[in-house]
């Protein structure tokens, strides 16, 4: 568990990444807001754990950010995941 200290804004924010991406892979402006950064176990499509990330925002507009990125992730995680079965599919063809 890694944390930060923030000062007040709006209420503290949960946001929950469906794969455990490292703290150096998270964006800046979020983790200028995050408080903390864990990782849960998480038995997932994707992964067996997952990114839980705390943070204090001080717009609306960084909340939506926040929501917005996650979907983003999700995004990515699906076409990959549809990669790997269609790759899987294949290889399983040809034998």
């Amino acid at each position: 568990m890694i944390e930060f200290e923030q000062d007040d804004g709006y209420p503290m924010q949960t946001i929950k990444l469906p794969i455990p991406l490292p703290v150096e892979m998270l964006p800046g402006w979020l983790m200028e807001l995050a408080h903390v950064v864990e990782y849960h176990p998480h038995h997932g499509v994707y992964a067996d754990y997952q990114t839980v990330v705390r943070f204090k925002p001080e717009t609306y507009r960084q909340i939506l950010r926040a929501e917005i990125f996650v979907i983003e992730v999700a995004k990515i995680c699906d076409e990959e995941h549809q990669r790997m079965q269609q790759v899987q599919g294949e290889n399983h063809e040809r034998e």
